[in-house]
């Protein structure tokens, strides 16, 4: 009997740290649960955030550039909007509104402006020559300049860049194999020194724009 009872004892012990060991799994298994859910209300609501976050960005996008367009309709004219019955009063009170005339008053016509220095030419640029050296010159306005000061050995006629007509060269020629070019040179010319233009000064001008 005793042994028995021992025995019936040992059986329940058992079940009752079965049924602890039970209890504790469930526990974990509910706290698990509540740690999953837990973190998927913390994943929900950063990607609300986020959603939201890209909405007012949009939104700030669609603010900005309707601003621009409307500060761009702004700059134009805005003109009334005149109905036919509008237009009619406001020539009606334009013409009924009395007005004075005055007397038309005869000017005498001005004499002719006296022209001081008759061989001054004066123009007017947005730009300051730089240099008057035409070896030195790279701007348009000082190129402006030289071009009606100096002479080339050819030049363009008007606006045709496809054709040369002489100037200080009354005519060239060039070898066979391009590499020699003769130019006979106009007489009675005077170089910037005051000397009679020789092929000398050709050669001088070409070697001083290749050393500067």
């Amino acid at each position: 009997m005793d042994k028995l009872v021992e025995i019936e004892d040992k059986i329940i012990q058992e079940k009752i740290k079965r049924g602890t060991k039970l209890k504790e799994h469930r526990n974990k298994t509910e706290d698990l649960k509540k740690e999953i859910k837990i973190s998927k209300q913390v994943v929900t609501k950063d990607q609300s955030k986020t959603k939201n976050k890209r909405s007012i960005a949009i939104l700030a996008l669609i603010i900005i550039v309707g601003g621009i367009i409307g500060g761009s309709y702004l700059l134009w004219p805005v003109r009334e909007k005149i109905t036919p019955s509008q237009d009619t009063e406001r020539l009606l009170t334009t013409t009924i509104v009395p007005t004075t005339t005055a007397a038309p008053t005869t000017e005498k016509p001005a004499g002719p402006t006296e022209v001081k220095n008759q061989d001054t030419i004066v123009k007017y640029t947005i730009g300051d020559a730089r240099s008057l050296d035409p070896a030195d010159a790279y701007d348009d306005f000082s190129w402006e300049i030289i071009n009606n000061v100096y002479d080339r050995l050819v030049t363009y006629h008007g606006a045709d860049t496809t054709k040369f007509y002489p100037q200080l060269a009354t005519e060239w020629s060039v070898s066979d194999d391009g590499k020699t070019w003769t130019f006979h040179l106009r007489k009675g010319v005077k170089f910037s020194n005051g000397n009679d233009f020789t092929a000398d000064d050709v050669v001088y001008s070409f070697d001083r724009v290749l050393i500067m």
